[in-house]
């Protein structure tokens, strides 16, 4: 009964250092007409899908492939798998000046969810049965737990690109293109923090869960283990 998380976000991470020309340059920079700036997150949870086809065994290795156990915990029963992702879009203006380009950025899209969750629980056991209602209620606890974290970590998430855009508009660059990067880097290094906290809970919440005592006291409701 473990939770694994597998998330693939591939982010570029960086730090934007301006220098003393640049803030010159950011001094100077004329705001587009009717500029104004847009932070907006937003989340979205898949539905879980439940499956009862695999057997103790099966699942065990589906665990064992995907490096689910973190030590040695007996035999799996059930399983939960799910994943985060997160979707980033901007709009911007560029102005150039004698010194360089100024990026402006207008917009900022981010949506943060959980593409896919599954639950297995193994087939040894009848949908109905006491064991199958155990352990299915005990990957619950995972779904719930896991899909509990996206709302606080948008919020976080919110917060986090609100503050780049704050520190950063106008970002400065020797053209567009350079600007255009820098501005990437800099919002992406920040979501990278975001999303290795949201990890880092995820596994926290649930590891309470997968516990020897918890293990303990879904094996007492049934007997026929």
């Amino acid at each position: 009964m473990a939770s694994k998380t597998v998330w693939g976000v591939a982010l570029l991470t960086g730090v934007l250092t301006v220098s003393g020309t640049a803030r010159a340059v950011a001094a100077e920079c004329p705001k587009p007409p009717r500029h104004s700036v847009s932070v907006r997150v937003t989340t979205a949870v898949a539905r879980t899908e439940y499956r009862y086809d695999l057997s103790t065994s099966e699942i065990g290795r589906l665990a064992r492939q995907e490096e689910a156990l973190s030590h040695n915990r007996g035999t799996m029963l059930g399983l939960t798998r799910s994943g985060f992702d997160l979707q980033l879009s901007t709009t911007h203006s560029v102005v150039r000046t004698g010194g360089g380009a100024c990026l402006w950025i207008g917009t900022i899209e981010a949506k943060l969810k959980i593409p896919a969750m599954t639950v297995y629980v193994s087939s040894n056991y009848k949908p109905g049965s006491c064991e199958h209602r155990a352990i299915l209620e005990h990957e619950n606890s995972h779904v719930e737990r896991t899909t509990a974290l996206l709302r606080p970590y948008a919020r976080r998430l919110d917060r986090e690109l609100n503050a780049v855009v704050a520190r950063l508009n106008p970002v400065v660059g020797r053209d567009a293109r350079r600007a255009e990067k820098e501005m990437m880097e800099a919002l992406q290094a920040r979501v990278d923090e975001v999303m290795a906290g949201l990890e880092r809970e995820r596994a926290r919440v649930n590891d309470q869960l997968d516990t020897e005592e918890s293990y303990r006291r879904t094996a007492a409701r049934c007997r026929s283990w």
